[in-house]
């Protein structure tokens, strides 16, 4: 064998070795492509950089691409003003509503009482008798329907109290009224009005005292109700 046929027989055994070399490297760099899940997404390594167990994100624990880490005093205060923001918006609205079912409920009261006067009436006719407190020391008239349990008439009472409102209720010999009041605080104050005589309504008012009586009254306007400043 020649000098000339040595040396491309070595140049050929060195070629194949180099490709072996580059296809083992290539394996192993596929190899070491790996995904961790964790609680961004998911990463991809490279192999350039060696991540820990994946099971370390669900853990919390420290790794070479990332860094768990507390709260900082000025993301606590953000959080702190945003929720004070929410409150002073949502807490003034939630208490109108809640004073809306409130009045909502002297409402059905009122209904449940008209009732009854109205079936006094058609068998005694209108008379001085009082149906719910104690109006001008009128004779006690006796209900048809049962509302007196929820009401408090203790002796001396002028007018009954319920959960959230006082009641009045009674007929002269030309008609018949109903008065409810509220207070919600010294200086506010509501209350509904409702006077007729057999053949029509004389009057049906929502009477208030103060800007916030004064926009549960408005919310009614729809049932009814006229607005009556006091």
């Amino acid at each position: 064998m020649s000098k000339t046929g040595d040396m491309n027989d070595f140049e050929r055994e060195r070629g194949e070795i180099k490709n072996t070399c580059h296809s083992q490297k290539f394996l192993l760099g596929i190899s070491r492509i790996r995904f961790h899940k964790g609680m961004f997404g998911y990463l991809l390594d490279t192999g350039k950089e060696q991540m820990g167990d994946p099971r370390q994100y669900a853990s919390g624990m420290t790794t070479n691409r990332i860094t768990s880490h507390g709260f900082t005093l000025i993301e606590i205060l953000v959080v702190v003003l945003i929720i004070g923001i929410l409150a002073a918006i949502a807490l003034p609205q939630y208490q109108m509503a809640v004073e809306k079912s409130r009045a909502m409920e002297a409402v059905n009261m009122i209904d449940v009482l008209k009732k009854n006067m109205d079936l006094y009436i058609m068998e005694h006719g209108l008379r001085n008798v009082s149906f719910v407190g104690k109006y001008n020391n009128f004779p006690q008239a006796d209900m048809y329907i049962d509302v007196l349990g929820s009401l408090d008439c203790s002796e001396g009472r002028s007018r009954c109290k319920g959960t959230h409102h006082s009641y009045e209720a009674y007929c002269t010999s030309r008609e018949c009224s109903i008065y409810t009041e509220r207070w919600l605080n010294d200086d506010e104050v509501y209350g509904f009005i409702l006077e007729w005589a057999p053949s029509e309504i004389i009057g049906k008012h929502c009477a208030y005292e103060g800007e916030k009586a004064e926009k549960i009254c408005n919310s009614l306007r729809g049932m009814g109700w006229d607005l009556w400043a006091l």
